[in-house]
């Protein structure tokens, strides 16, 4: 999961260059280029949320590490046909002011409960969460159990994955090197489009595409490219298998019979990049027994694993997105 996101060039374009149909037009990129509602929590910090579409409950979408809302445009429409949308940037990211460090689950669950009243959007909520999204909404979820109606979990990130995932601990550790010497050059001056650090694959900032305009192209990197989304990709990274992980064991509980759908990578996708002497039976397992835990929350909890997709499920299999999110909506409505 972590390795995807030093791939900075690719997954911006799965964003800005949709090339599967889907039922909606996507919003057009402005509405992404700019915040939507700029809600102000009780510090005097700017937290920006988006939501459309109309019906309950509301849906919540927390993005991946390294994303603001952008990461929805594809597919936000299409879920707003089913119910209201809310997409929102943690601190940091987007347009949403950045936070004090360390970013870690308990302190971004308390910014998401914050904007929520500042913007009077009231529960019962459907969470909504992709990768490391996935951990702040399950804790979201153990703490306010009473305001949730429904819980979707795109190849959601695994507490203590440093222990359960059979990588290599340098595997992660190069992720870790990449942030930090990233960020050691945004201090020092702007990035150089195309310089590569020693030892990384990927350049911080890459060369402008060519089917990208200059004006698309200049405001991504003045969103993407920040200093601050690079101090809080270190943080997130550097707390997640620790301090975020260690407050999911502490407030996990059952959430009874709460709807709970879990969509998971397919084995090929997941393992293709897997490195040298990793096994990639022990490697899909030991993903898959985590996806399956986490499912158990709820006694209508299930994990599905969607064929044809890697991480990115909802760019590569909408469909798949769609029906799942639609399930949880409706069974959600039936419980209420």
């Amino acid at each position: 999961m972590l390795r995807i996101v030093c791939a900075c060039l690719q997954i911006l374009l799965l964003f800005v260059l949709p090339t599967v149909s889907h039922a909606a037009e996507p919003l057009p990129l402005e509405a992404y280029f700019r915040p939507q509602n700029a809600v102000k929590l009780p510090d005097g910090r700017r937290f920006n949320i988006f939501c459309i579409g109309s019906g309950g409950p509301t849906a919540l979408i927390d993005s991946s590490l390294s994303q603001w809302s952008l990461e929805w445009r594809d597919i936000q429409r299409d879920l707003a046909q089913v119910t209201r949308v809310c997409t929102f940037d943690r601190a940091g990211y987007g347009f949403s002011d950045p936070g004090p460090l360390p970013r870690d689950a308990s302190a971004e669950v308390g910014d998401l409960e914050n904007a929520l009243k500042g913007a009077a959007i009231k529960p019962p909520y459907i969470l909504v969460g992709h990768s490391l999204g996935g951990i702040n909404m399950r804790l979201f979820a153990y703490k306010h159990t009473e305001d949730v109606a429904g819980i979707l979990l795109v190849d959601p990130a695994i507490e203590h994955g440093d222990k359960r995932l059979p990588y290599p601990k340098s595997y992660n550790d190069e992720n870790l090197s990449f942030y930090r010497g990233c960020l050691k050059q945004l201090q020092a001056g702007p990035l150089t489009p195309g310089f590569i650090l020693p030892g990384a694959e990927d350049p911080c900032l890459p060369k402008r595409p060519h089917d990208l305009s200059k004006a698309v192209w200049s405001k991504l990197t003045e969103i993407y490219f920040s200093k601050s989304r690079f101090e809080v990709m270190l943080s997130e990274t550097e707390s997640k298998d620790e301090t975020s992980s260690n407050d999911l064991d502490a407030n996990r509980h059952s959430l009874g019979s709460i709807p709970l759908v879990i969509l998971s990578s397919d084995k090929a996708h997941f393992t293709e990049d897997r490195p040298k002497g990793v096994d990639a039976d022990t490697l899909y397992n030991a993903k898959i027994n985590a996806h399956e835990d986490q499912a158990r929350d709820s006694t209508q909890g299930k994990n599905v694993i969607v064929e044809g997709a890697s991480h990115f499920i909802f760019e590569e299999r909408p469909d798949a997105m769609v029906e799942a999110f639609n399930e949880v909506v409706q069974q959600a409505r039936a419980r209420r």
